[in-house]
């Protein structure tokens, strides 16, 4: 059970088999206050997201693109993350390229 024997976070990565896809969104929607919730993924995260209770979210730019059907500023792109799903921090990797951590703005969204 999440947050009992001192847990202060929970890292989910990956991408699950067929028939787990559910485990970001199960483990998303158990998260007690107080603990961080680190997602590393974006094949079946939609579900979680939609949650709100996913902290930060781990993502390389290919995904990134993918996962709003377009390529694009990353900026922009991680701003709509912030809000439309109230992720705090995004941080974009891009292979051999400069990456981008975005932080919400305290009181945004």
């Amino acid at each position: 059970e999440l947050g009992k024997g001192g847990v202060k976070a929970v890292v989910v990565c990956g991408t699950f088999p067929p028939g787990l896809e559910a485990v970001y969104q199960q483990v998303a929607a158990s998260k007690p206050p107080g603990v961080l919730l680190v997602v590393d993924g974006w094949k079946g995260v939609t579900e979680a997201l939609d949650t709100k209770q996913v902290d930060v979210l781990k993502i390389n730019r290919s995904e990134l693109e993918s996962f709003w059907g377009r390529s694009g500023e990353l900026t922009g792109m991680c701003e709509e993350v912030h809000n439309k799903y109230g992720v705090e921090v995004v941080a974009v990797t891009d292979g051999q390229a400069s990456g981008l951590v975005s932080v919400r703005r305290r009181g945004a969204g």
